[in-house]
This record gives structure tokens, sequence and C-alpha cells, in this order.
């Protein structure tokens, strides 16, 4: 009996492990989340969302999953535009700092990680480049020394010094060349593949390199026919939009001479309505009316031969008229009825402004009324 409780206690305690659950990782809380979105660490945020999904669901981490989802997105593609722009701008350097840290922000971002392949094929080309311009001043020095040694071949053998057998280098420099121009080709740089093939030939003219070239003289006039057709497109394309737009102007230009035939043909209608109306009104002596018609005639159609026709005829009667208010304004005045023989006078006036008989009759008669007024005003007190 004493044996059997030491091997039930191993058993409870190998048992009791079981039994108690294990620690359980933290979940992100949606706060902590949003930090995360507010410091733009979309990566990090996105993983706690969706650790958060899987093992406290609710509808409000999926609204959240969404929202991160778009807000990177956004941050994708304005983040790349601008590192586009130090890229256009030769901030390499620049570039390639904020590249790295939009990366870590969210490294999933398509346009981003194309950015980040654009500048490694960018700098491998800059590299090609590089190695080419240096190989190819090489190979014309290397030309010039195989002249120079030709040269000398010619002399006498004791002659030629200690001058150096550049054949090896030659054949060295001539297959580096050859690779870089293969490597051009491959990736399309034609003209970069051009002039290290054709160096490479004139250094060391083998059977793969004349075959190389001449697979690029094939390239080259391909790329040729095809910029010739896409000329040839772009022309008739540049041509059916040109009609097109002639088209449109004619359209637009019928338009607008139909436009203004209508406004001239209501002008013309407005004139003359205006026109008979004030005829009307110069007959009937009613000049005050014809004036102000008259006025707005011409600024309508100045030099019109009918209105200066009409112009004169309201000169005319002008003075005979003024002169009949004159009167009338006297005989109001006279029988005490200041404030109508005033009126008159100011219709008086609007028809001759400069007359100064008038003037004189308006100002007396105001004078008066101002002493009725204070009269008035005396015996109200």
């Amino acid at each position: 009996m004493m044996r059997v409780f030491p091997l039930l206690a191993l058993l409870a305690i190998v048992a009791l492990p079981g039994c108690i659950p294990f620690a359980t990782t933290k979940v992100a809380s949606i706060n902590e989340i949003d930090q995360w979105l507010r410091e733009h660490n979309y990566a990090k945020a996105l993983s706690a969302a969706r650790e958060h999904q899987k093992k406290q669901p609710s509808t409000e981490i999926d609204g959240k999953i969404r929202e991160i989802g778009k807000k990177a997105d956004r941050y994708d593609q304005v983040t790349s535009n601008a590192i586009y722009t130090l890229i256009h701008n030769q901030k390499i350097s620049q570039a390639k700092q904020d590249l790295q840290l939009a990366l870590e922000n969210y490294p999933q971002g398509k346009r981003l990680n194309q950015l980040h392949d654009y500048l490694k094929d960018s700098e491998s080309a800059q590299i090609s480049r590089l190695q080419a311009q240096q190989l190819l001043a090489k190979a014309e020095w290397l030309l010039r020394a195989k002249e120079i040694q030709n040269s000398l071949d010619t002399i006498k053998p004791e002659s030629n010094g200690t001058f150096t057998d550049p054949a090896v280098d030659i054949e060295e420099t001539a297959a580096e060349l050859y690779h870089l121009g293969l490597k051009a080709l491959q990736k399309g740089d034609l003209e970069l593949a051009d002039s290290c093939l054709t160096m490479s030939d004139r250094l060391h003219s083998r059977p793969f390199t004349t075959s190389a070239i001449a697979r690029l003289g094939v390239l080259l006039k391909q790329r040729q026919q095809q910029q010739q057709k896409q000329k040839r497109l772009l022309e008739q394309q540049r041509a059916v939009e040109t009609k097109e737009q002639q088209k449109i102007r004619k359209e637009n230009l019928k338009d607008s001479q139909k436009l203004t035939k209508k406004k001239q043909e209501q002008k013309k209608l407005k004139f003359d309505k205006l026109y008979y109306s004030t005829v009307s009104m110069l007959k009937d002596n009613q000049l005050s009316s014809a004036k102000s018609n008259l006025d707005r005639l011409n600024k309508m159609m100045p030099g019109n031969e009918k209105l200066k026709r009409l112009n004169k005829e309201f000169s005319a009667k002008l003075p005979g008229h003024v002169e009949a208010l004159l009167n009338r304004g006297r005989k109001l005045y006279i029988n005490g009825k200041i404030e109508q023989a005033r009126n008159i006078w100011l219709k008086a006036q609007k028809l001759d402004p400069k007359n100064e008989e008038i003037a004189k009759n308006i100002e007396r008669a105001n004078r008066v009324l101002g002493r009725l007024d204070e009269l008035k005003k005396k015996n109200t007190q």
C-alpha cells in the first residue's frame, strides 16, 4: 500500500499539466491596432487585426481589417508616387531610404514592390553601362596599342624595346564586351549591345560574336519597322483627330453663327419695337419717355440712319417742349402750387440738363418749400 501512493502521486504530476490550460498569447486591443495605424505600421496593424479576428471574431474587427486594407492601399499609392518623383528628380539616395521605410510599414504594397524592382533594375543597368563604358575606353586604347605593335613589328626586333604584347588583354576585353553585349541584348538595350558587340568584333572577331551581331541587326531592323509602323499609326491617328477637330470647329462655327444670327434678329426685333414706340411718343409730344427710349436705342445701335432722323426730330421738338414745361411751372408757381411747379421743372431739367433758367427756378422753389416747412414746424410747436 505504501508503494501505491508514490505511484499515484507520480501519475498526478504527469496528468496535472494536461488539466492546466497553457498561457495564451495576448490579443492586441483595438486601441493598439489604431495606434499602429496612426504610425502607418500597416503590416503590424493588419497582422494583429487578423489574429484578433481568429481568437475574438466580431463585426468591429471585420470593419477594422477593411479600414486597414483601404488605408494601406492609399499609403501604397501616395508613397510610391512620392518616391517615383524623387527618382525622376535623380534623388536616388533619398528614394531608397523612403522606400525601405515604406516597405517596413507595408511589405505587401504592390506599387512599392514594383518600385523596388525598378530601382534594382535601374541600378543594374547603370552598373552595366558603367562597365561597358570602361571596357569600351579600354578597347579603344588596346586597338591603338595593337596598331603601335604592328608598326613596331615592321621595324627591327631589337628596336621594339620592352613593349608588352596586348594580345591576351585584347582577347579578355573582347570576351567581356561580348558578354556585356549579350546581356544588353537580352534586356532590350540594343544601343548598348551594338556598342559592345561591335567593339568586341573589332578587337577579336569570332564566329559567335558575328552571329550575335547578326541577331542584333535583325532586332534593330524589327525595331525600326515597329517604330515606322507606330509612326504611321500615330500619323493616321493624328489625321483622324485633326479631321474630327476640324469637323467640331466647323460645327461650333455654324452653331456660333446661328447663335449670333439669332441674337442679331432678337436685337433687331427689340430695336424695332422700341423705335416705333419712340416714334409714337414723339408724335404725341411725350418727350420725357421718348428721351429715355432714345438713350437706349443709341446704345443698342449707335450711328443707325433711322435713329439719326429720330434724334434730329427730338432735338427739333425739345426747345418748344421745354419752354412749354417752363410756362406750366410758372403758372403753378404763381398760383402757389410750389411743389407741383418744381416737379414740372424737374421733368424739364431731365430733358435739358444744361438749361440755367430751369436750374434757377428749381432752386427758388426749393427755398420757398424750405421756408414753408420751417413755418409748419413753428406752428406745430
